[in-house]
């Protein structure tokens, strides 16, 4: 998986086919794809069609997945969530949220970027 947000748009087009953005940072495109996955596992046939995501962003150095899931859709957005507060947007390697203007989530090696 490559860390640009618009090949998440390809792989997952019927779950993203009504989003306006999808656009996590690139760090975070692989836990996205994988928060991605466990939804399309977790959807029944029927819900398929009803689901939407309308959005995919980092906000506040979090994840934010905007849905009209249930709670255990929800759940899984929060694991995502979780893991994205350890990840750094830049690279993907681990990291910790960083204050300074604006809340982000690096590496050592890309706290300053």
């Amino acid at each position: 998986m490559s860390d640009n947000p618009s090949d998440l748009r390809e792989r997952f087009p019927a779950l993203l086919r009504d989003a306006f953005d999808i656009s996590p940072p690139p760090g975070w495109v692989p836990l996205v794809a994988r928060l991605l996955e466990r939804v399309d596992a977790a959807l029944a046939s029927e819900d398929r069609q009803h689901f939407r995501i309308s959005q995919i962003k980092e906000k506040f150095g979090g994840l934010r997945c905007y849905h009209n899931g249930g709670e255990d859709i929800e759940t899984m957005v929060d694991a995502a969530d979780e893991e994205a507060q350890r990840t750094c947007e830049v690279c993907g390697a681990p990291g910790r949220k960083r204050t300074g203007g604006w809340i982000t989530v690096r590496c050592d090696k890309h706290a300053e970027v």
